[in-house]
């Protein structure tokens, strides 16, 4: 679960990272002012695409581990009832 939420925090370090060397990239472009705003709103639509799409991912992930470790759970509980109960 922590390397799910570190991977998760580094991921959207990177995606601000990434958003701010576009947006410096294109600003720095010698292009017209609304050729360079235009850029700059797709280049942060498709990062936002694709961060969303890595995030849904991440969660997708954690999800799959909680149902995992909520059965291997279930199963100890199992397990100890057995153990428990009376002959």
């Amino acid at each position: 679960m922590k390397n799910s939420i570190k991977s998760g925090k580094v991921m959207g370090a990177i995606s601000l990272v990434a958003l701010v060397g576009v947006a410096l990239g294109i600003l720095f472009a010698p292009k017209k002012g609304k050729s360079t705003r235009k850029k700059i709103a797709k280049g942060a639509k498709e990062l936002a695409k694709e961060s969303k799409l890595k995030m849904k991912k991440h969660a997708n992930a954690v999800k799959d581990k909680a149902k995992e470790a909520g059965g291997i759970v279930e199963k100890k509980i199992h397990n100890l009832k057995d153990e428990v109960k009376p002959s």
